[in-house]
């Protein structure tokens, strides 16, 4: 009789191996009155005369035509609310395409209801929203 033949068979076995490492992690955390990131967008104006400047930046796009007579509206109780002198009140489009070639003169002390539904009627009705691009374009080629 001859020993029994010693068979070996590597068997491939599946071993959970859990590896713990601490990292460190930064977390930003936002503490109110703490400071943080602020934008400003701001302007120079070319010129400045006495008294206080105002400009309506009008959305004429087709959502906002039902509401052109409460814009209206609010320019009025807006005039009348004003002191009788030392400002003026530019009225345009959100547009910067008839921003730019707005003719209309700003509404002063004195003018009327009427001069201000000239105004609104006179910034053209261009869709775009384009917000300080618009203003500045009415700032640099109209004022």
């Amino acid at each position: 009789m001859h020993p029994p033949e010693t068979i070996v068979v590597e068997v491939p076995v599946e071993v959970p191996v859990e590896v713990i490492v601490e990292v460190p992690v930064e977390v930003p955390v936002h503490i109110p009155g703490e400071g943080g990131d602020v934008w400003v967008d701001s302007f120079d104006q070319p010129y400045t005369i006495d008294g206080i400047d105002i400009v309506w930046l009008i959305d004429k796009s087709g959502s906002m035509n039902q509401h052109s007579q409460a814009v209206v509206n609010g320019i009025e109780q807006m005039i009348l609310s004003l002191p009788p002198a030392g400002w003026r009140l530019g009225i345009t489009t959100m547009a910067w395409q008839n921003a730019a070639n707005t003719q209309e003169f700003p509404l002063v002390p004195g003018d009327t209801v009427q001069d201000a539904w000239d105004a609104y009627n006179n910034t053209g009705n261009h869709g775009a929203e384009a917000g300080f691009d618009a203003l500045y374009a009415y700032l640099v080629e109209f004022l």
